[in-house]
């Protein structure tokens, strides 16, 4: 299970001008799932795949990474 970022969401969101209803659709989840993936609830590797390919970003660029996980070398 993953969590992803919101702010990396909401920046490529931005980007695309794709609003939360939008993203509703192009993914087909439920827009509280959407909302509780913003605000940090665990998702399935296949729930982050459909919110990436809606935003056409790399999933990659969506999850959430602690500062003390970086490798800061």
């Amino acid at each position: 299970m993953l969590i992803l970022d919101e702010t990396k969401i909401e920046i490529a969101q931005a980007r695309k001008g794709i609003s939360n209803s939008d993203l509703v659709s192009k993914t087909g989840l439920n827009p509280g799932t959407i909302n509780s993936i913003k605000k940090g609830k665990r998702c399935k590797p296949e729930t982050l795949h459909s919110i990436a390919k809606a935003l056409d970003v790399d999933p990659e660029d969506l999850i959430y990474v602690a500062s003390w996980e970086l490798d800061l070398q």
